[in-house]
């Protein structure tokens, strides 16, 4: 969980860099770009100041080395722009001596260019510089125009539209030639670093910084508070997977940020502990099945091969004998064999999941179970009472099992009583009786009742292999209902059977 943090964290501080320098990347051309077509109308701005101021002192027939001094005081310009004056051969008169090397090329320049035409110079539509723009001054009134200035502009872009290169640094260049002699430069060059753009950039990378390091710190926590509870699902998986089913119970702060995990976690933890407590319940049952079996077999299976040793012994020469033997080992055989029926039965109800559940008319099965029982009453009285016809979902041979195991133990058990079933509603349920006027049963023996081949120590001469009530439970509960048991000695049982009930076909 902690990798995952520091991924998500150094993947924002990634994207985060990554804008940083494209925002620092566009400011710092744009304010170049800028710098540089501010730089471009200053240039033009001193050029045509300097042709206006010279045009007038010329005109007044000042000396060109003079006037230059006079325009040197008068032209203001900004720091990225400088300017020379110079003679004919190239002699720097004023202005910026790092120039003075320009002389000599700009001598060569003009001498390759055409003739000037006559007329008074023109002053461009440049925006100016406040500060140059103040120092332009018109020629007085009345004043002779016998000077011609010839300006020649070999600038690299301008307000008149030209393209600026995108690169770094920018030379911007002019150059105005006196008819009288002499020359004007003026050059502007604008680079990362003069133009300032550069503390734009280091406030933008700064911030960038101190953003990406702020975004480290908040992600991360962030994130970690993210993944906390899954951290403590996982410790609770965990412990999970070594036998510990308890439930998970978050802090008010957890359940607030991932209540439905925890309580996903708590239903996974709930199920598995079911799925782990019926299967140990299943392997408790199998292993007493087993021994249960085993020694309601052996009684019976002991007793036949020991008639059979005496038959081996020359017991079956004697006709009586011989016939009490068989008659004994039959009898044990049909007890072995009802066993190892209803052992099935009930390995079946444990272990097969499907079953074809049906709309059942309850009171009509319960009515044939009592009917099929009449034959087999022996002085007990069966009595059958019902009311509106009821359904329920079950399967039919396992509720009929049910019943009739019931009404089998009240016969062999209560035999020569009262026995009455009866059928009725309470609220959404079905209710089935099967009450006896018998000798009843004392608590211990109730409470073991459902018990597999539990049988009273009263009953131990009553033929049974204590089986019934195990199957009728087993039968009614995967009909999705519940059995009961009521008794007490000397007042009778009455076994209640309670189904869900379904609404008429």
């Amino acid at each position: 969980m902690r990798a995952f943090a520091s991924r998500l964290a150094r993947t924002n501080v990634i994207i985060i860099a990554v804008f940083t320098l494209i925002v620092m990347t566009v400011t710092t051309f744009v304010l170049l770009l800028d710098s540089v077509q501010l730089t471009a109308r200053d240039v033009g701005s001193t050029r045509s100041a300097i042709e206006s101021i010279a045009y007038r002192y010329l005109d007044l027939g000042v000396p060109l080395a003079q006037a230059a001094r006079n325009i040197a005081s008068e032209i203001e310009t900004s720091p990225q722009v400088s300017y020379a004056i110079f003679d004919n051969k190239g002699k720097l008169l004023a202005g910026d001596p790092s120039l003075s090397d320009q002389g000599q090329k700009a001598t060569a320049f003009m001498k390759m260019l055409p003739p000037p035409p006559l007329g008074p110079p023109s002053i461009n539509n440049a925006t100016f510089n406040p500060a140059i723009a103040k120092s332009v001054q018109h020629p007085p009134p009345g004043a002779q125009v016998h000077n011609v200035i010839r300006s020649i502009d070999v600038r690299v872009g301008e307000e008149s539209g030209g393209l600026i290169r995108p690169v770094l640094n920018h030379h911007l260049e002019a150059l105005t030639h006196f008819m009288g002699g002499g020359y004007a430069i003026v050059v502007g060059n604008v680079g990362l670093i003069s133009s300032g753009a550069w503390r734009s950039a280091a406030v933008i990378a700064i911030l960038g910084g101190l953003a990406m390091l702020l975004t480290w710190f908040l992600t991360k926590r962030q994130a970690r508070l993210v993944v906390a509870p899954v951290e403590s699902v996982a410790g609770a998986l965990r412990r999970l997977a070594t036998g510990d089913f308890s439930r998970f119970t978050p802090t008010a702060e957890e359940e607030h940020d991932a209540g439905g995990l925890f309580s996903a976690y708590n239903s996974a933890a709930a199920t598995a502990a079911a799925a782990v407590s019926d299967r140990e319940r299943l392997e408790a049952n199998m292993r007493q099945f087993v021994a249960d079996a085993g020694h309601e077999l052996r009684t019976p299976l002991t007793v036949i091969m020991g008639y059979i040793d005496v038959l081996n012994r020359g017991a079956i020469a004697e006709q009586a004998l011989a016939r009490r033997i068989l008659d004994t080992m039959s009898s044990e055989g049909e007890r072995m064999r009802i066993l190892i029926a209803k052992l099935l039965t009930l390995a079946r109800l444990e272990n097969m999941e499907t079953r074809s559940e049906q709309r059942l008319n309850v009171g009509a099965l319960a009515r044939k179970v009592v009917e099929a029982a009449r034959p087999l009453a022996d002085g007990s009285v069966l009595r059958f009472a019902e009311g509106e016809p009821l359904y329920a979902f079950a399967d039919e041979a396992e509720l009929r099992e049910a019943i009739s195991n019931i009404v089998d133990n009240a016969l062999k058990y209560a035999g020569g009583s009262t026995i009455e079933t009866s059928i009725a509603r309470n609220g959404d349920q079905v209710i089935i009786t099967i009450k006896d006027n018998g000798p009843g049963m004392a608590e211990d023996e109730r409470a073991h009742a459902f018990e597999r081949f539990f049988r009273g120590g009263s009953n131990r001469d009553i033929p049974g292999s204590g089986l019934g009530l195990a199957i009728a439970k087993r039968s009614v509960e995967r009909a999705h209902g519940t059995i009961g048991l009521d008794s007490a000695p000397h007042e009778g049982t009455q076994v209640t059977i309670r189904l869900p009930l379904a609404s008429p076909p």
